[in-house]
């Protein structure tokens, strides 16, 4: 049986949004935003469905053709492609990136696939940085233009100067910078190319080919209801979108409890305990405040469980509970982290502590 990947939809771009947003940078005039390369938002792809986006990858799934040319379909945990003509999947891929390619002309070239924190306007203000670029306003980051990318509109960006990256000894005058992201609740998925300058200008129409062809690999969907024993005070709730299972203590209001699973790294393991800390109106832990919290043995591995009380917010800022508490998890499994979480009023909460703690050790993969 293959699991059933559910994550949390992507925000749409609102290029309206990120022309509000108050970073510290200064706003410039129209010769700031030279090295940003125009170019007009393509609208040639239509949106993927949910399913598509944020599926898994089904065990056994044989590598497929590759419409667009290239090298045949690949597949990472969580996600498919076409690779470029003349291009090679990087094995084990670097840190911090979740897919990793070189280029067979020159060793120099990196291009690769990463889930960073921060929004759109501020990794592209690190970017920036690192080739050398002065800041720019937050509407020069609103007008840049789209590419299809993970199924949706992805912003684009080409950069010139002089490349510093994380790592590198010395800056690379003559650098060029191709970059694609998407902004998710809690976390940004980038693809992201460097190298010489000329190099890039050639191999820009791949990339963007590549781009275009990243889609979060789709599963069947399976019934999970062997994977785990739900505790009989407990019941079923109706299926709702990007969750595996719901359920909720019997004779209650504004208590669940929820399992789902994101695609990839989905975010990490801390910063997921952290923004459910924030959701509840709390500051985030350090490592040291993770490390010390109660260890639970679920599916065969250590998972922190984050206990946590305060005024309840939900992601979209919708739902507002007061003397609220929340249980949650959150385990690393292959290709994907699990995760369970439990929302409701204090007193709820409490008295359902232990069956919580029951049903996330009641886990096991099919």
């Amino acid at each position: 049986m293959t699991l059933p990947i559910h994550t949390i939809a992507p925000r749409a771009l609102c290029r309206g949004t990120l022309a509000i947003l108050t970073l510290c940078v200064g706003c410039g005039d129209d010769t700031a935003i030279k090295e940003i390369r125009e170019e007009q938002a393509t609208t040639d792809f239509q949106p993927a469905s949910t399913a598509q986006r944020f599926g898994m990858m089904a065990a056994g799934h044989g590598h497929g053709s590759n419409p667009h040319g290239g090298q045949p379909q690949q597949m990472s945990p969580g996600f498919e492609w076409e690779t470029p003509d003349g291009w090679a999947e990087k094995k084990p891929p670097g840190q911090m990136r979740e897919v990793d390619f070189r280029l067979a002309r020159d060793p120099e070239v990196e291009c690769y696939l990463s889930v960073v924190q921060g929004g759109i306007a501020a990794n592209v203000m690190r970017w920036r940085k690192q080739m050398g670029l002065e800041p720019v306003a937050p509407a020069a980051v609103a007008s840049l233009p789209q590419h299809p990318f993970l199924g949706q509109g992805g912003v684009f960006v080409d950069l010139e100067g002089t490349f510093a990256g994380m790592g590198q000894s010395e800056p690379r005058e003559g650098y060029r910078m191709l970059g694609i992201l998407v902004e998710e609740p809690g976390r940004t998925v980038t693809l992201k190319m460097t190298g010489p300058s000329d190099i890039l200008v050639e191999e820009r129409g791949r990339f963007l080919e590549l781009a275009k062809s990243f889609r979060v690999a789709e599963a069947p969907k399976a019934s999970p209801d062997e994977w785990w024993v739900a505790p009989p005070e407990w019941e079923r709730r109706p299926d709702q979108q990007m969750r595996v299972v719901t359920f909720a203590p019997r004779g209650t209001t504004g208590t669940e409890c929820y399992i789902t699973i994101l695609g990839g790294s989905g975010g990490g393991v801390e910063p997921n305990l952290n923004r459910w800390r924030v959701q509840m109106g709390q500051p985030p832990l350090d490592a040291n405040g993770i490390a010390a919290l109660e260890t639970l043995e679920v599916l065969g591995r250590d998972a922190k469980l984050i206990e946590v009380g305060g005024h309840f917010t939900d992601m979209e800022g919708n739902k507002k509970l007061e003397s609220a508490a929340l249980l949650g998890i959150a385990v690393p499994i292959e290709g994907a982290l699990l995760t369970v979480k439990m929302t409701g009023p204090a007193e709820v909460i409490a008295k359902e502590r232990d069956r919580f703690v029951a049903f996330c050790r009641s886990l096991r993969l099919p």
